[in-house]
């Protein structure tokens, strides 16, 4: 039956998700502290903290980044207390007086 190709396919692409995500945990794992550093600093994120915590910003950054352009959700719709929370889990730098410049701090992290 093709109903049952369907639900394989779904739970399939479901299973996907965490895969992509040890993945690019992985992949960040690998690079030496100096070098996930000067990525953080490019991004005008904080780099403190242990090689973990640089991994951790740098995998939700890159996740984010990948949402973003899928269109998942739309900075501009976000309130400024979600706006604030994500500034924080990436660990951005900067201060931003209203809206607009927490959604211009963020872009540019996840441009």
């Amino acid at each position: 039956g093709g109903s049952e190709d369907e639900v394989n396919c779904m739970s399939l692409s479901d299973k996907l998700v965490p895969d992509h995500e040890h993945e690019v945990v992985y992949e960040l794992d690998d690079l030496p502290v100096s070098t996930l550093k000067s990525m953080l600093k490019e991004r005008g994120m904080s780099a403190h903290g242990t090689k973990s915590d640089l991994v951790i910003k740098l995998s939700l950054r890159q996740l984010k980044a990948e949402d973003l352009r899928a269109g998942q959700f739309d900075l501009g719709r976000m309130t400024v207390p979600e706006l604030r929370e994500l500034k924080t889990s990436l660990g951005v730098k900067g201060t931003a007086s209203n809206k607009f410049g927490l959604v211009r701090l963020i872009n540019d992290c996840l441009a």
